[in-house]
């Protein structure tokens, strides 16, 4: 079974045995929720979306702005225009203490692992 769970739950998920495996994130940033953003005239904050397709496809309709990670340009719309950012994520697998040996936390770490492009190398389109 594959849950979603707010980041914040996820630590005592695994130390109560609600999970055996998760994916965290860790990022170089953290957005300002808070909107208008400065210098942005006219910006407006509309939303989150953690729907990567949905989100390039509001930017491919002219409704703003995302910044998406490059695994999740799958099939990015033709119109938008991507532009590659200093701004990393890096996403771990986390397990409770002892765990690693595990079959099932070493079967999904290794299926995981084997997933992963050897380099992230997509084609970057400039505005033209």
């Amino acid at each position: 079974m594959v849950l979603e769970l707010d980041p914040a739950e996820v630590a005592d998920a695994l130390r109560e045995g609600e999970l055996d495996v998760a994916l965290i994130h860790e990022y170089d940033f953290a957005a300002d929720p808070r909107p208008p953003w400065p210098g942005h005239h006219g910006a407006a904050y509309r939303g989150d979306v953690d729907d990567f397709p949905t989100m390039l496809a509001l930017v491919a309709a002219g409704q703003g702005v995302a910044l998406v990670p490059e695994l999740g340009l799958t099939d990015p719309p033709p119109s938008v225009v991507l532009t590659r950012t200093p701004l990393h994520r890096r996403t771990k697998i986390a397990f409770r203490g002892g765990a690693a040996e595990h079959p099932a936390v070493a079967a999904i770490t290794v299926a995981l692992r084997s997933a992963e492009p050897a380099a992230l190398t997509l084609p970057i389109r400039q505005p033209t």
